[in-house]
């Protein structure tokens, strides 16, 4: 599909591609475009805008703002896609996968592929904060919120939910930093993957395998083909956008989802109900049990965890690591083994699993500080 778009290969100098699926977006995509026209800083970019099975002015709006502004070099692509493939999942595949493949052919192999959506309005610096991160990443995962006027708008119990979600999300990204630290990605950093701000490089995006084109939430298995081959990805806070607060999405499962989910708790006064946080507290400490012991490190704390948690010990894992993969692969397949020993974990208020988050990094920093000062002959 993409090699009959046609688009004309990028500028020599051009760093980032910008991509951007639209489907009967014309209320929101002249303020996408407009955010991505007033980019401070002096980087150089490209966009791509898909407008696909629209049956309104998208595309012509578009194709107007890009004849207004040439200086953006926005190129509009417009396609029908057939029955069963006219979803965002395809969509968006089809796009980075045009824009990995100019890249490539170019010669520019660590080119960078922004993923947004045309109801997001992302920050003046979004660009040059991408690109500054991910000298140091293949990846970096932007931090997406709803529109702060759109939020303001919302019923006061809704706008309440929201704020608890976000400091669940906050706290998990907090201890997963303290029991498995990655130096790409140090705290302060969240703990979402979401399409409507994230960028990777040609290659990156190449060895994952590509954006997976599923119907629904594309952009969680594109995080997982990325861990998978033990990609550095950087969870940034410093680059920003702000998505739509409608409650029908575009996808099941999508923001839209979680939007409709937050104003039905709210109006029947039920709890928000998130992960349980000893799900997400065990498996960070199996993959950095696991992590020591692929680097080397072998302690008697991490072989009774692992017995305990995965049902093998240090000996069996170390057979069953398969060298030729990475560890991020070995992970989940150890994960996966494990699916059916490992006990189910019901869903908590989010209040509750916060709280508990809370208290884990309060715990790990205060130990660490302990061992700092044992090592320093402090105290």
């Amino acid at each position: 599909m993409s090699a009959s778009w046609a688009v004309p290969a990028p500028d020599p100098a051009c760093r980032l591609t910008v991509t951007l699926p639209a489907r009967n977006e014309e209320r929101h995509v002249l303020r996408a475009l407009n955010a991505l026209a007033r980019q401070l800083g002096t980087t150089n970019f490209d966009v791509l805008l898909f407008a696909n099975n629209c049956s309104d002015a998208t595309a012509a709006l578009a194709r107007r703002f890009a004849e207004a502004t040439p200086f953006l070099r926005l190129h509009v692509i417009e396609a029908t896609l057939p029955a069963g493939m006219d979803h965002v999942g395809y969509a968006r595949r089809l796009l980075l996968d045009c824009a990995a493949e100019r890249f490539l052919a170019i010669g520019h192999p660590f080119g960078i592929i922004a993923s947004t959506d045309a109801d997001t309005v992302v920050a003046p610096d979004w660009v040059v904060r991408t690109v500054d991160e991910i000298d140091r990443a293949d990846a970096v995962a932007g931090l997406v919120e709803i529109d702060p006027d759109e939020r303001r708008a919302m019923p006061e119990g809704v706008r309440r939910l929201y704020a608890a979600e976000n400091e669940f999300r906050r706290a998990w990204a907090e201890v997963e930093a303290l029991i498995d630290p990655r130096p790409e990605d140090p705290h302060p950093r969240h703990a979402s993957f979401v399409a409507a701000s994230f960028a990777v490089t040609a290659d990156a995006y190449v060895r994952a395998g590509r954006l997976p084109a599923v119907p629904a939430l594309e952009d969680r298995h594109f995080a997982r083909a990325l861990r998978r081959i033990d990609a550095r990805v950087r969870h940034s806070p410093r680059v920003r956008a702000w998505t739509s607060g409608r409650r029908v999405g575009r996808t099941a499962g999508g923001f839209g989802t979680l939007v409709d989910h937050l104003y039905r708790q709210a109006e029947a006064n039920a709890p928000f109900m998130v992960e349980n946080p000893a799900e997400i507290l065990d498996e960070l400490e199996i993959r950095a049990a696991l992590r020591r012991l692929w680097n080397g490190e072998r302690h008697d704390a991490d072989a009774a965890l692992l017995q305990e948690l995965l049902g093998v010990g240090q000996r069996e894992c170390l057979e069953a690591f398969d060298r030729t993969r990475p560890f991020g692969s070995n992970v989940e397949f150890a994960l996966n083994r494990a699916s059916k020993r490992r006990r189910a974990y019901p869903l908590v208020p989010v209040e509750d699993a916060t709280a508990v988050l809370r208290a884990a990094a309060a715990w790990r920093k205060a130990a660490s500080a302990t061992r700092s000062m044992a090592a320093s002959g402090a105290g």
